[in-house]
């Protein structure tokens, strides 16, 4: 009677992995409860992480609502843990006109002596767009302005040189028939 991540997981890759999630997902019950064995069609002995709505969930069995958001990913070594969740202050943007300019934040995860999430700021990260490199690099506070200039779907991450980061992503529809109007307030 309950959406699980598991189970939006399993619905993503039906819909959209080349054979369905018979080639491209699993997970079983091991000795920590339910657990990813394949994501996107890689196994590497559990090396995935996966966040609702830009926090960490307890298990793959939580429950997700309408309009919950996962980011699900696979660590590039399996050993390696020290890569940090990070995530733009909006996943999706409402459609712009042709070289419209869109403030973004990005941020990452740290772990505090407590061992809850700290929310930081990332500066100095790199910006792409549509996969390739940009001039653009966030501020000391994690911001950014990004122009968009093609029409269509545009998608931003970024990657960090003084941390490993899971990049982030935000993504617009660039609408050439809109068109970006200013207004001027009189001065009195």
């Amino acid at each position: 009677g309950k959406l699980t991540i598991n189970d939006a997981l399993y619905i993503a890759h039906e819909n959209k992995f080349e054979g369905g999630a018979a080639a491209g997902y699993k997970s079983s019950v091991g000795q920590w409860g339910l657990g990813l064995d394949k994501l996107w069609g890689v196994e590497n002995g559990g090396s995935y992480g996966y966040y609702v709505n830009d926090k960490m969930s307890m298990g793959l069995a939580d429950e997700i609502k309408d309009g919950d958001q996962i980011q699900a990913f696979i660590y590039p070594d399996p050993k390696d843990y020290n890569y940090y969740y990070s995530f733009f202050n909006a996943k999706k943007g409402e459609p712009v006109a042709v070289d419209a300019e869109v403030p973004l934040t990005l941020t990452y995860y740290t772990f505090g002596a407590n061992g809850g999430l700290v929310e930081n700021k990332l500066a100095n990260a790199k910006i792409t767009l549509n996969g390739k490199a940009t001039d653009l690099v966030t501020d000391n506070d994690g911001k950014v302005t990004v122009k968009f200039s093609e029409a269509g779907s545009n998608y931003v991450s970024a990657a960090s040189d003084s941390i490993n980061i899971v990049p982030p992503v935000y993504m617009v529809e660039v609408d050439p028939a809109l068109t970006t109007t200013t207004t001027t307030a009189p001065l009195t």
